[in-house]
């Protein structure tokens, strides 16, 4: 009795083992709508809609896509630009901004007076001048080189 229960374990786990390894071979070997793990296109997010409809976000040499798929047909909705390229160009719009700012500010200047504005400018710079001087002046007593 108990050599043919031994017998039955063994070829119980024998088939099963083939069953897993025909699954295996199956699987790799199908035809399925997956991707390749080397391929340059990658599905990074799906949700699935009623009547079967499907959205998919979709990587391609660092660009990602949009695109909605149905029985009959797949439509691209839309390229999403990256964060980083979102943020690079926002970044370019307010420097643009604080720049044409300027040149406006600079322009009126110039109209009211251009010599308003280079005294301006040499008030500017002897103000600096003395507030350097001043605190080199404060350095050298903190450190006791007075």
């Amino acid at each position: 009795m108990i050599h043919y229960m031994a017998q039955f374990m063994v070829y119980t786990l024998a088939m099963t083992g083939l069953l897993v390894i025909g699954y295996v071979i199956y699987k790799k070997t199908s035809s399925s709508p997956t991707l390749r793990r080397n391929s340059a296109l990658k599905i990074a997010d799906m949700l699935r809609l009623p009547d079967r409809k499907t959205l998919y976000l979709i990587n391609c040499k660092n660009e990602q896509f949009l695109i909605a798929s149905s029985n009959d047909k797949v439509t691209l909705i839309s390229k999403i630009e990256s964060k980083e390229k979102q943020k690079r160009r926002t970044n370019e719009e307010m420097i643009e901004r604080y720049l044409s700012e300027k040149k406006d500010e600079i322009n009126i200047l110039k109209d009211e007076s251009q010599n308003s504005y280079e005294e301006e400018a040499v008030s500017k710079k002897r103000f600096i001048k003395s507030l350097l001087k001043e605190l080199s002046d404060k350095n050298q007593t903190k450190r006791g080189n007075y």
